[in-house]
């Protein structure tokens, strides 16, 4: 009961938080952290001396909210990365971050979508067969709702139905290969995670940080490589898209699992 209550809060009743996330973006200069995206650190930073805040905008819902964190951006001069689920796309928005030059990447969930499409719902042993199907799919998708836009990395959304299943969308990449497609990473490879000195998500509920590890102390902590995973829902107030997405996923969590 304590968890339902604290989810209408954190969907309905919670105030925006974006001045939160402005004063991240200041102390971060101050510090003299770079501040750029997944694409810029993996090419640019990853293996030099200096202190990096990436930001990584994953955005599963709120448009709205990824076009606030896009203007604050702006304002101080610093690019992001933000990932685009098929359902979130906004173009007018992706040509607006591309023309910024920052980057437009895709969130991608085509696991999760074929085996909820089928029916599956156990582990790998079924899945296998499938994989060839599932890449096909992600190939399609890309060309299509992404055509134009010069897409160098990729998220792996982490949709209920993996934990359902226990496998990551990103396992798909386990057997076949993101880069024969010219895409250069994907945010979960092995060697950016380990380059990093933290990684920081937010969360939906108070304290609002995963682990009750905030950014913040991360960049008080004078910590060199910062990944800073941000859900733009996360930070914003009741909106309409947040509440057809818990309606989406209510339904299948009763008719899908």
């Amino acid at each position: 009961m304590k968890r339902f209550f604290e989810r209408i809060y954190a969907d309905f009743l919670k105030e925006p938080r974006f001045k939160e996330y402005e004063d991240i973006i200041r102390l971060a200069i101050e510090k003299g952290y770079i501040v750029t995206s997944v694409i810029d650190y993996y090419r640019n930073y990853m293996n030099k001396d200096e202190k990096v805040l990436i930001l990584r905008h994953d955005i599963d819902v709120d448009k709205k909210g990824a076009r606030i964190f896009f203007e604050i951006e702006k304002r101080y001069n610093v690019k992001a990365s933000y990932y685009f689920r098929l359902s979130t796309i906004d173009y007018s928005l992706m040509d607006d971050i591309v023309k910024y030059s920052s980057e437009v990447g895709y969130h991608y969930e085509e696991l999760a979508t074929y085996c909820k499409r089928n029916k599956i719902k156990s582990k790998l042993s079924i899945i296998e067969k499938d994989l060839e199907n599932i890449y096909d799919e992600f190939v399609s998708n890309l060309n299509t709702y992404f055509k134009g836009y010069d897409i160098k990395s990729i998220a792996s959304h982490g949709d209920f139905y993996n934990r359902h299943i226990g496998v990551p969308n990103h396992y798909l990449f386990e057997k076949y290969s993101y880069e024969d497609l010219g895409i250069t990473v994907e945010t979960y490879k092995k060697e950016l995670l380990e380059s990093l000195d933290a990684y920081v998500s937010d969360a939906r509920l108070k304290p609002f940080w995963r682990d009750g590890y905030s950014v913040v102390d991360a960049i008080k902590e004078n910590k060199k490589k910062i990944l800073f995973l941000s859900h733009p829902a996360n930070w914003n107030g009741f909106t309409f898209e947040n509440f057809k997405e818990n309606i989406k996923r209510l339904y299948e969590s009763f008719y899908m699992i």
